[in-house]
């Protein structure tokens, strides 16, 4: 058995491409990180653009320990027609990305590694959370389903979860209702296209709500 001891094998200085305008825009925007194996991602998507949009940025780390160089540059890769809410590195395909969008659910999509979109699956849903989790070729986001919600259930409600939502803009998005219950898991196979949903048993529900 071998342990980690945290010593750093590898260390860089991360470097942003220089005179791309995209990195200079305002504060109205989404943006993230997503790290897998040796591959780095950051993502900024531009909701209120006239053309909303996603811009995709990506540097491998394999090649930067062949050379003696200091440093890795973030090349941009790609520019997706929408703005993106969440967005994973999924090794086997690329990348995945969730787009929420009012009165119809979650659209999850996965685009190889230069942006080229592969396939898409639509998942009804009144609202999501958090952001994208990925385990293999598998990602997963917290929902509530479309499904009737038992009464007792919402008990399990809580304003604070307005703030998870995928959709909350701080200080803006003032009409969310806050009687929901996030009582499903929705798991999307991006290489198969298989989408099932995982129901919450009511005891971790209850422990959701002690936390």
């Amino acid at each position: 058995m071998v342990w980690l001891d945290g010593k750093p094998t590898l260390v860089k200085t991360l470097a942003w491409p220089v005179d791309d305008p995209d990195l200079k825009r305002g504060i109205w925007d989404r943006k993230g990180w997503s790290v897998m194996d040796d591959q780095i991602l950051f993502w900024r998507a531009f909701p209120l653009s006239e053309n909303p949009r996603t811009v995709i940025y990506m540097a491998n780390t394999t090649s930067a320990r062949d050379n003696q160089a200091d440093t890795i540059t973030l090349e941009r890769v790609a520019e997706l027609g929408y703005a993106a809410h969440s967005l994973v590195i999924v090794p086997a395909v690329g990348f995945v990305t969730a787009e929420w969008r009012s009165n119809s659910g979650v659209y999850f999509r996965a685009h190889s590694g230069t942006g080229e979109f592969l396939r898409e699956r639509h998942c009804p849903a009144q609202a999501s959370y958090r952001g994208l989790s990925v385990l293999g070729n598998t990602v997963s986001l917290c929902v509530t389903s479309t499904d009737p919600v038992p009464p007792h259930w919402k008990k399990y409600s809580s304003p604070y979860l307005t703030y998870r939502r995928l959709d909350y803009v701080a200080g803006h998005t003032l009409d969310l209702p806050n009687d929901l219950v996030a009582e499903s898991i929705a798991t999307w196979n991006a290489d198969s296209g298989d989408l099932h949903m995982i129901k919450l048993p009511e005891l971790f529900l209850e422990n959701m709500q002690v936390q």
